[in-house]
């Protein structure tokens, strides 16, 4: 999932996964392994509270209970929701004056990013250029 963080980015945006702020939190509350309490305390609480923050989802292949949660969350919120990172749009912030412009959400018109939550089924490890023409690491 991390894989995606870049190309997003790239494509002028602000990718965000919940474990990154979640599983700090677990560990700091003491949390041993995935699904014990102070985990199941933190994990999906603080994905939902982060939600409310974004602007998109994007929600990559794979079978996961807890993505297919925070995609209903995300429609509930009338956040966008991508299926694939292809959909996103954006152009590389390598070229900041040329980048296309995004209204942000709840607005019809006006420039800005997103911010994209990004959630899997847990293991997977999708390509590295997920944005196909929209990173180059040139």
């Amino acid at each position: 999932m991390e894989s995606y963080a870049l190309p997003i980015f790239r494509a002028g945006h602000i990718p965000i996964l919940g474990e990154w702020l979640a599983l700090p939190q677990a560990e700091l509350g003491g949390s041993k392994k995935i699904g014990d309490e102070m985990f199941n305390e933190v994990f999906h609480p603080i994905a939902i509270r982060l939600l409310e923050k974004c602007d998109a989802v994007l929600r990559v292949t794979g079978t996961s209970t807890g993505a297919d949660e925070m995609v209903r969350v995300g429609r509930n919120l009338e956040l966008v929701i991508y299926e694939s990172a292809e959909d996103i749009p954006g152009k590389p912030n390598a070229c900041d004056k040329h980048r296309e412009t995004i209204p942000p959400r709840g607005s019809a018109e006006g420039e800005g990013s997103r911010t994209v939550f990004m959630v899997s089924a847990a293991g997977l490890e999708p390509a590295t250029h997920a944005l196909k023409g929209h990173c180059s690491t040139n």
